[in-house]
């Protein structure tokens, strides 16, 4: 069986988190796809490492993990 390959427009939501932080509030935005936080700047996918690191707006979303 092939494998098909996933959109290149829309990140795969099983991508591992950088650190603690961006994995509390993926965990708490689970309902919302990983494309979602990535279009409000909350994270963005580091291609390089294979991870999602936070992005220039993730401090709008801080106060949801603290």
């Amino acid at each position: 069986m092939v494998k098909q390959s996933s959109s290149p427009h829309r990140p795969r939501d099983d991508v591992p988190s950088d650190n603690e932080e961006v994995a509390k509030l993926r965990l708490i935005l689970n309902h919302k796809p990983l494309s979602a936080l990535i279009e409000h700047g909350l994270v963005k996918i580091d291609k390089e490492n294979e991870v999602v690191v936070k992005g220039p707006n993730f401090e709008e979303g801080r106060s949801l993990i603290d």
